[in-house]
């Protein structure tokens, strides 16, 4: 029977997220909207524990929830953002359920006309100095016998992680909370709300809850006691009248999706560490043989480098041989040049020579020369050339005898 209701208390919880996730997808604060749908099972476990305590309690109650949750006997629900509210009237037209638009600093309600005020998840959106008047406000529209719940994180723990959530600007801790609680109501009670994965005996019969822990330290595992540090959430009650009911229990996810999904996230993570170090170690052993193949490289380098110098010195002798040469070709052309401007001449003047030979002029010379080597007139031509040559000097003297 539990069972069942259960189930139906689900289906209605899919079929309002349907609603919501169509309406205020995209809406102020769209992330701090849990949704049934989600796949943060840890977050729906949170939530859902809460809901089905307060559930239980108020049946039968005219409850005010303060940020639309879970349905209760008679309640009606209060939210800043129209689009949940808009949602929520869409999806339980009820006769007993109303849903109004507001803001929870001023709730425009009777004095004394509720059984009980629910808040959950809602105090830390709101700046600490409007706590209290939160806080009064709430227990003026509370019956005088009537009970308040509410959650929030607990700042102590949330002040310690990594990332920070922009609309949590309200946060408080266990001694701010119970100071704002005992200035509100005679009585109250805070718990603390942690999720763990947990095996569970218990005999039907039995109604006295205990709990006992276990601890794994370095892979060993032995008995310890409950971990009453370590929580997320903080949760109250208070009245002006003694409490009844204690909010102590346990809720468990049907299908262990927490912790399947925390498996195959482990497995997961396993699986791609032994992919990194596979990875880690090909790189490793590519680098190791990129090294030895620099180092091969630099070694090549080095000795390139030798053979160059050798080269360059070769060919700057080359060089120096090649100019001594071309100097030496030049000096042999313009030799050349020389002995083919003498040759040009050597020709030109023999055949100015043979010119000569041919002429009447040097055949009279010859016949002259001739006659000159010839032993007796040559000697009388010779004798007459000295007397000319005499004559010639007496009459250049200016001798009288010559005049």
């Amino acid at each position: 029977m539990m069972t069942m209701q259960l189930d139906k208390r689900f289906d209605e919880f899919r079929q309002l997220s349907y609603s919501l996730k169509r309406f205020i997808e995209g809406g102020p604060m769209a992330e701090e909207r849990l949704s049934p749908m989600s796949h943060d099972y840890v977050e729906l476990l949170f939530h859902w524990h809460r809901y089905q305590i307060a559930a239980e309690m108020l049946k039968g109650l005219r409850v005010l929830d303060l940020g639309i949750g879970t349905a209760y006997e008679h309640v009606t629900g209060i939210d800043i953002d129209s689009s949940a509210v808009n949602a929520a009237k869409l999806q339980y037209p009820l006769s007993n359920v109303t849903f109004v638009t507001g803001d929870i600093v001023q709730l425009h309600f009777d004095a004394e006309s509720f059984d009980a005020v629910v808040m959950f998840e809602v105090i830390e959106h709101i700046p600490k100095e409007q706590h209290q008047a939160i806080f009064d406000e709430i227990r003026r529209i509370l019956k005088p016998d009537g009970l308040f719940l509410m959650s929030t994180p607990d700042h102590d723990r949330t002040k310690h992680f990594a990332e920070k959530n922009p609309y949590h600007i309200g946060e408080l801790t266990e001694p701010e909370l119970s100071e704002l609680l005992t200035r509100t109501f005679h009585f109250h009670e805070i718990y603390f709300q942690e999720i763990n994965a947990a095996s569970i005996v218990w005999k039907p019969a039995e109604s006295e809850f205990r709990g006992y822990g276990l601890q794994i330290v370095e892979g060993y595992s032995q008995p310890a006691p409950l971990d009453h540090h370590t929580r997320l959430s903080l949760i109250a009650q208070a009245s002006n009248v003694p409490l009844k009911h204690s909010l102590a229990s346990f809720c468990a996810e049907y299908n262990r999706h927490v912790l399947t999904e925390l498996w195959d996230h482990i497995g997961n993570a396993e699986w791609r560490l032994r992919l990194k170090q596979d990875e880690e170690e090909q790189y490793r052993q590519k680098l190791e043989e990129l090294n030895q193949t620099i180092h091969q490289l630099q070694g090549q380098v080095e000795q390139a480098n030798r053979d160059i110098n050798i080269i360059s010195e070769t060919l700057l002798t080359i060089h120096h041989t090649y100019k001594e040469r071309l100097d030496r070709l030049e000096e042999l052309e313009q030799s050349v040049q020389q002995m083919d401007e003498l040759r040009q001449k050597a020709w030109q003047l023999q055949h100015e020579l043979d010119i000569v030979y041919q002429s009447r002029s040097w055949k009279l010379i010859k016949k002259y020369w001739n006659l000159m080597d010839s032993p007796g007139l040559g000697q009388l031509l010779r004798a007459f050339r000295r007397f000319l040559g005499k004559l010639r000097r007496l009459s250049s003297s200016g001798n009288p005898l010559l005049r």
